[in-house]
């Protein structure tokens, strides 16, 4: 069984490369350059994203709204803010309700509206309700 030499000595180039014409090797050398170069743009932008405060999309932040204005009780969304670290979402949000219920008819609604968001969003890790009275 014979073994074949696949390296290349300094003193076997063929006489393309010797010219500088672009062949096969170096064009596969520019392909690898490339993805090394994109895959190093991803993960600078991944890192970027996770320092600063992103939102979540519009079409999540729409369900999120929805999924609370479902709640009984509950007359409007005044405030939403979403904050997205890593692959988990926090959120802030402000609700509207009847402004002469007693505050234990408030909180339960919050209560109420805290645990369907928690409940129906796998990727909330956090989120705080505020009830703000309707005039």
């Amino acid at each position: 069984m014979a073994f074949r030499r696949s390296a290349i000595l300094p003193g076997e180039l063929s006489d393309d490369t010797k010219t500088g014409s672009l062949n096969n090797k170096g064009s596969r050398s520019l392909c690898i350059c490339f993805f090394i170069a994109k895959a190093a743009y991803d993960i600078f932008r991944d890192a970027v994203d996770k320092m600063v405060d992103k939102a979540c999309d519009e079409a999540t932040e729409n369900e999120l709204k929805n999924c609370a204005l479902a709640q009984e009780g509950v007359l409007g969304v005044d405030l939403l803010r979403t904050r997205v670290f890593g692959n988990k979402i926090y959120v802030d949000i402000e609700i509207r309700a009847d402004g002469d219920g007693s505050l234990r008819e408030a909180h339960g609604i919050a209560e109420r509206v805290h645990d369907s968001i928690e409940g129906n969003f796998a990727r909330v890790k956090h989120i705080m309700v505020h009830v703000n009275p309707a005039e």
